[in-house]
């Protein structure tokens, strides 16, 4: 199977051709997950939330492409842990991630879902080792 072919297929259609609807119901969806989800987001400009998330799922892609984390992604788990990010939220973020590529992608396949965790959760795994 090709995780990248189906990664980016799935990710040209859901978030270059619908950034921002895209990225509005992620938000929507991750920050009902909990009261301290949405603390976290609270004073963060909208736009600067959908710039956050765009960013972190490249750098997670790089990190799984190189088969080793980047100085961007070192510098995100940093920048989490300084922020107290608890290690299951990045279970959360990513739950809240492909409930969202379901809910507005009719064509979104279970391969596709097979493919976004595969290309992620390198990455995700390497934050969440660093959380404290």
């Amino acid at each position: 199977m090709n995780h990248s072919a189906d990664f980016n297929d799935s990710f040209e259609r859901n978030i270059s051709n619908n950034y921002e609807m895209f990225f509005q119901a992620f938000y929507e969806s991750f920050q009902a997950k909990s009261p301290e989800i949405k603390a976290v987001f609270q004073n963060t400009e909208k736009s600067r939330r959908h710039e956050m998330l765009e960013d972190s799922i490249l750098m997670l892609m790089e990190c799984s492409l190189n088969h080793a984390p980047s100085e961007h992604i070192c510098r995100l788990a940093e920048f989490h842990r300084e922020r107290g990010i608890p290690e299951a939220m990045y279970d959360v973020w990513l739950e809240s991630l492909v409930e969202t590529l379901y809910r507005l992608d009719a064509e979104f396949t279970a391969a596709e879902e097979e493919a976004w965790r595969a290309v992620l959760l390198p990455g995700i795994s390497y934050m969440r080792q660093h959380a404290y």
